[in-house]
């Protein structure tokens, strides 16, 4: 029912499958997959896991090159590819909602109202990182560079003189990104 053809096209190798009087170009068939372009030694069906359609296709394997994503058999896809992504554990996981009725929820700290639906919004406070914990170091050198540091006192970004040379890896070069590395 397959005829496989190989033909040339501007220098190019593809490979053509008619399935049905369809003639489908082998290379659209699975992206991730990669269809072989060079002397023909075994042509047959083959599987591989396919990201867009989340399970394991059918295409035809022309024998050479290739890649890692190319299995005998289905069930031999899926053990590979497809049972290792449902035995992880997701990134996100739903919480429940939650009310509080006991305490005022301007006095708990990380809570706001969600003012769409004026229900307890939980937010968990970011971690400030390490590079914007440090000190404020101006250097050794006695040059005169505006940048910007993270006050973690103040817990804002301020500007301050940068000598040229020594210091730390607190000092960014516009408040903006100051903030976008330290601040939650």
């Amino acid at each position: 029912m397959r005829k496989l053809s190989q033909g040339r096209n501007n220098g190019k190798t593809w490979i053509l499958i008619r399935i049905y009087k369809k003639i489908l170009h082998a290379k659209h068939l699975l992206e991730g997959n990669e269809v072989n372009s060079r002397r023909r030694s075994f042509y047959g069906d083959r599987y591989a896991y396919d990201p867009a359609e989340g399970k394991c296709v059918r295409f035809v394997y022309g024998g050479c090159q290739g890649n890692e994503n190319n299995f005998k058999t289905r069930r031999q896809c899926v053990r590979a590819c497809m049972l290792k992504r449902s035995a992880s554990i997701p990134d996100i996981m739903p919480l429940r909602e939650v009310q509080v009725e006991t305490v005022p929820l301007f006095e708990i700290p990380g809570v706001e109202l969600n003012p769409r639906e004026n229900r307890p919004l939980f937010v968990l406070p970011k971690k400030v990182p390490k590079r914007c914990r440090q000190r404020i170091d101006s250097g050794v050198c006695h040059g005169y560079i505006p940048k910007f540091a993270f006050d973690e006192n103040s817990g804002e970004c301020i500007r301050f003189i940068y000598g040229g040379c020594g210091g730390n890896r607190n000092r960014f070069d516009t408040k903006a990104e100051c903030q976008l590395a330290c601040l939650p």
